[in-house]
This record gives C-alpha cells, sequence and structure tokens, in this order.
C-alpha cells in the first residue's frame, strides 16, 4: 500500500505547524530573548568565550550560525545581543529552506551578514561543506555560536520511524548528524543553543494521535548528548496557550465526514489550527500512522480519519477542561559546547543555566502529565475507531 494518501510535501507540514506556534505565542521571542541573557551572563564572567583564538579578528569578524533562521527576527535579537557584549563585528549567517522567509531575512540583516537557500534535513545536516567558503569565496572560521530553534519537531518529520521511546531515538542518523555537526563546527570557545518544544500536557494528545512526531523531543537530544559524551546544560521556560471553547459550529466543521476549512469562520479557524499545533499534524491526516499499520485499502481512510478526528476533538476538550483552558507550553534550550570546549566553559555554563533556572524556577508537572493522562485513556480507549 502506497503511503502518501495525499500527503502535503513535509517541509510545508512543518511550515504550517511552525506559523500556527509562532502566531499563538510570544514564546520564540520569549526564549531568544533568555538565551541572549545566558550570552550575556557567560561573556561577562569568562571573556574568552565567543572568542575563536585560532583565527586572527583581524583578518575575519566572527560569525554566528543559525539553522532554520526563519524571516530574520530572531536573527537580528541574536546579532544585537553580541554587539552588546563587545562583539561589534559579529556577522549572521543563516540556513533556512523558504525563500519567502529567506527574502525576509536579507531585508532585515546587514550586508555583511549571509544566508543560505538550504534543505539541512535532506543534506543529513552535513552544512559542514556549507561553510567552507562564504558568499564570496573566502575561507570561513567556525562559528562562535550555533541556534537551533524548534529542531526535532521538523526533524522527527524527517525520520523513518517516528515512535519508540528518548532512547531509542538516540539511534536516529539524523538526530545524531545534527547534533555531531554541530558539536563539531563550533569553535573553541563556541556555545551551541538548541531549543525544543517539550511535549508536557500536549504530548498525551501528539502521541496518542499523530505518531509522525516525537512527544520526547528535548529527551532524545539530551539521551544522544548522553550517549556521545557531550557535557550539556538545560534551560526551561513557559508561555500558555490560551484553548478555546469549542462550540456547535466548530464540532459540526471539525467531525464532518470531509473536512473543509474555507466554510470555516475564524472561531473554526482558530481551533483548527490548535489542534494541528498540538497534533503536529493535518487534521486530514489524523490516525494515519495506525491506518497503515492496519493495510486497509487506501480509500477506507476518509472513514478512519472522520472517525480519530470526532476522538481527537473529544480529547481536546478534556485537556481544555483539564487545564482551565489555559495550556501550559515548556521550551527547553539545551546549551553546550565545542568538541574541544575547556572544562571551565563547560563548568560556567553548567552554573549560569542553573542560577537561570532557580531564578525562574519553572518545572515540568509530571504528576499532572500523569492525571491527564489516565482520564484521556478512561475516555477514550473504549471508542477505539474501527472500519465498518
Amino acid at each position: 500500500m502506497e503511503e502518501n494518501l495525499n500527503e502535503p510535501p513535509r517541509y510545508q507540514r512543518y511550515m504550517n505547524w511552525s506559523r500556527t506556534a509562532t502566531n499563538l505565542t510570544n514564546i520564540v521571542r520569549h526564549g531568544t530573548i533568555q538565551t541572549c541573557q545566558v550570552i550575556q551572563k557567560l561573556k561577562s564572567t569568562m571573556n574568552s568565550v565567543f572568542v575563536d583564538t585560532q583565527v586572527s579578528q583581524d583578518q575575519q569578524s566572527p560569525y554566528f550560525l543559525h539553522l532554520m533562521c526563519g524571516d530574520g527576527t530572531t536573527s537580528m535579537l541574536i546579532k544585537n545581543c553580541f554587539q552588546q557584549i563587545g562583539l561589534e563585528r559579529t556577522r549572521a549567517t543563516g540556513i533556512e529552506l523558504c525563500e519567502e522567509k529567506i527574502k525576509s531575512w536579507k531585508s532585515k540583516l546587514s550586508a555583511d551578514d549571509c544566508i543560505y537557500h538550504y534543505d539541512l534535513i535532506e543534506a543529513g545536516f552535513n552544512f559542514d561543506q556549507l561553510l567552507n567558503d562564504d558568499q564570496q569565496g573566502n575561507q570561513l572560521s567556525k562559528p562562535i555560536s550555533i541556534f537551533w530553534q524548534f529542531s526535532t519537531s521538523y526533524l522527527y518529520a524527517m525520520n523513518e520511524n517516528t515512535s519508540g521511546t528518548p532512547a531509542e531515538f538516540t539511534d536516529q542518523p539524523r538526530l545524531k548528524s545534527a547534533l555531531l555537526s554541530i558539536h563539531h563546527q563550533l569553535s573553541a570557545n563556541g556555545v551551541a543553543f538548541l531549543t525544543d518544544l517539550c511535549a508536557g500536557l500536549m504530548g498525551v494528545l501528539t502521541s496518542y494521535f499523530s505518531k509522525r512526531s516525537c512527544p520526547h523531543g528535548t529527551l532524545a537530544l539530551i539521551h544522544a548528548c548522553e550517549a556521545e559524551g557531550i557535557p550539556y546544560s538545560v534551560l526551561t521556560m513557559k508561555d500558555v496557550v490560551l484553548l478555546p471553547h469549542v462550540s456547535e459550529e466548530v464540532e459540526r466543521i471539525i467531525t464532518a465526514e470531509k473536512l473543509n476549512k474555507d466554510s470555516a469562520n475564524d472561531h473554526v479557524k482558530e481551533v483548527w489550527d490548535i489542534l494541528e499545533f498540538i497534533s503536529h499534524t493535518p487534521l486530514e491526516e489524523i490516525g494515519m500512522e495506525d491506518f497503515l499499520k492496519l493495510n486497509f485499502p487506501s480509500f477506507s481512510f476518509q472513514r478512519y480519519n472522520w472517525q480519530k478526528r470526532k476522538q481527537y476533538l473529544q480529547g481536546y476538550q478534556l485537556l481544555a477542561k483539564f487545564c482551565n483552558h489555559q495550556l501550559p507550553i515548556y521550551y527547553q534550550t539545551i546549551v553546550l559546547t565545542s568538541h574541544c570546549g575547556s572544562a571551565e566553559l563547560v563548568d560556567q555554563i553548567h552554573r549560569t543555566v542553573g542560577e537561570m533556572n532557580r531564578q525562574t524556577n519553572i518545572e515540568i508537572d509530571f504528576d499532572q502529565i500523569a492525571e491527564f493522562k489516565s482520564q484521556f485513556v478512561e475516555l477514550l480507549e473504549p471508542q477505539s475507531p474501527t472500519l465498518q
């Protein structure tokens, strides 16, 4: 049986999810500001950090690398941060696949900065060759910092195996490739920041209705760091996404046997977008992974999808009631050094991140997640869909 079932392009699926996430919350901007605070604190305690001692600063300006850099908004925040800590000549280098965002990035950054139109996933995160020479043909030094935001939600969409435990994800070739490329590409005194959505409460629905995304994103990267012997620290932040009430109109359109978003009003579209954000999957693909394993003829998928969507909306309503329509969203940033980073730098990162975590005092409530999962399973498990 073929697996496409009118599947949209993989990158477009991620783009839709990323756009919704950005519209729902300011956490991308908040996370970048928090990362900049780490940069400032590190520089205030260690003058050698973010300085590539192997390259003459008179010959070449330092630069940071921003993977999946988007429209330039966060790249500008990062560049301004480096300038504020005394690295005025720091340049930005971005890697992005969306041409529309590349145009926006170029309009916001300066002529000294450069951006590459490049598909990181298809290339297996082998961006080393890309950075050997800049766009003027000059040999590049290693970046003083690397930033990768909304990382594993995109990465796991590319993996062949999209189910399993965090430890099993450690063996994913692309995950290791990404992590090791970042770790080895950094300059000796460089620091990388890998930011990913932590599953939390929404992970209960994500893992049940969408096997195409991994509910263990940050944990998988942590396991990979440990497996490769890479020292790391983890910074946690929190935001809230408001979950709208489900009206009769919402229920009618979301649970229609044939989906039609064009006929939906703004309220329905808002719930629609949030549902796709939580599941990391377009509504018309809900249940696809399970269906493919059942080996039924593809023409019957629409009915299976319809049944799963009805269950999904029930799960959403339970989630909204459980968290009083205020869904806590957690983002975690893994901070690590280069493969030749000093023990002093590793220790300073650990102290700095630990201090910031104590100040914000944010902890993921795993008991709350377990309680919701228990209620969710009780609600839906007896109603497992069947093809009629």
